[in-house]
């Protein structure tokens, strides 16, 4: 038996490529593919996009509610010390200061010599503030029915300078009501 080789003095046939219409089949193919893969990715995308923006929605809400809710028990918590300022300590606070403010404004005029000042108050303050006036300071002490109680009104040559305890007090109050009347004090106070 003999040993068969193989033949290469022949040219071989050319191999046979894809067809026409399998080249065409594949291109289809694939731009179905990509087009088919894309459109998952963005869907994926969206889906994971809503789910960060609903964390992100729920993180923020619990953020609010938790400043709502350390801002509410903080007012809570200092509503008593404001309403005991505002009732108990500023009223006698604010009906003291009249007559150091007299005495210093009366003093000060006498330093700079400016002159006598008139001091006018209300009627039943002036005893009360007779005794507070330097005893060695030229000033003229007067009632003034006009004024309020907690009012005084320091004339010089040169101007003139008013006091109204009263409303500062009130201007005091009513920039502290707020803090008394938010929600959260209402809650937790």
């Amino acid at each position: 038996m003999g040993l068969r080789l193989e033949a290469f003095d022949e040219a071989a046939p050319p191999a046979a490529g894809p067809s026409a219409d399998w080249i065409l089949g594949h291109a289809a193919g694939l731009a179905e593919g990509i087009a088919r893969g894309r459109a998952e990715a963005l869907a994926e995308a969206e889906a994971r996009g809503a789910a960060l923006a609903e964390g992100g929605a729920r993180a923020l809400a619990d953020l609010a509610w938790t400043y709502a809710e350390a801002r509410g028990q903080v007012l809570g918590g200092i509503a008593p010390l404001v309403r005991a300022l505002m009732d108990g300590l500023l009223p006698p606070l604010a009906a003291e200061a009249l007559g150091p403010w007299i005495a210093e404004a009366v003093r000060e005029a006498a330093e700079a010599d400016l002159g006598a000042p008139r001091v006018l108050v209300h009627p039943d303050a002036l005893a009360a503030l007779a005794v507070r006036l330097p005893p060695e300071a030229a000033h003229a002490l007067g009632p003034d029915p006009a004024l309020g109680p907690g009012e005084a009104r320091v004339a010089l040559p040169g101007g003139e300078t008013s006091l109204d305890v009263e409303a500062a007090l009130l201007r005091l109050r009513h920039g502290l009501l707020p803090l008394l009347d938010a929600p959260e004090t209402r809650r937790h106070g």
